[in-house]
């Protein structure tokens, strides 16, 4: 039998012979035709816009990555983070007192509230190079009265350096290893600390490494 004759139309289970089946069945061949159009329609708009999400995902990731570039190269610091010898100078060819572990103590803490409260690494490093200055000794009367104060109290940038200038027959490069190794403790450095050094070295721009 062919189309004209014998046909299932699909409609309530029953086949419908003849042009009335015929007619049904071209019906939904067309019906058919056009579901299909349609979903081929839907699946290529889908396609085009998975493309466009995705094009548009790795243009965001793009423009985050350079603006993560752009972050770390603002906030690197202006030199290399300090090595444990850098830090640790030769304290036996400094002459100690009290001044100095003073204003070491104040250009610290400055150094290490500059962008808020101080943490426990900068802390440690802090009380570290304190210590290992004074030769390991017990802080004399004047000199923890003076460091709890600046724990209590952090001073600012100014108020520490005139400790610092207070200082004589020392050289100031021993404030600056401080500053470097109480910003890099934590191994994060913020914009707040690479100000604090830049202001350091206009003010002391002698004890900058070439």
């Amino acid at each position: 039998m062919g189309w004209g004759k014998t046909l299932l139309a699909g409609v309530g289970g029953f086949i419908v012979g003849g042009p009335v089946g015929a007619a049904l069945a071209a019906g939904a061949v067309a019906a058919g035709s056009k579901v299909v159009d349609a979903y081929n329609k839907d699946m290529e708009n889908e396609k085009k816009n998975t493309e466009e999400a995705s094009k548009n995902e790795q243009m965001l990731k793009s423009l985050e990555d350079e603006r993560q570039k752009r972050t770390v190269k603002e906030t690197a610091p202006t030199t290399t983070a300090p090595t444990k010898k850098t830090k640790r100078i030769k304290y036996d060819s400094i002459k100690t007192n009290d001044q100095l572990i003073i204003a070491c103590a104040a250009m610290g803490m400055a150094t290490a509230t500059c962008d808020g409260a101080i943490s426990s690494d900068e802390s440690g490093e802090l009380m570290l190079f304190l210590k290992e200055l004074n030769g390991n000794q017990e802080f004399s009367p004047a000199i923890k009265a003076k460091v709890d104060e600046y724990y209590a109290n952090p001073p600012k940038f100014m108020k520490a350096k005139k400790e610092v200038d207070k200082v004589e027959g020392v050289d100031k490069k021993l404030f600056r290893a401080l500053i470097e190794a109480v910003i890099h403790s934590d191994n994060e450095v913020s914009p707040e600390e690479v100000d604090f050094l830049e202001k350091w070295d206009t003010f002391y721009p002698e004890t900058k490494e070439n």
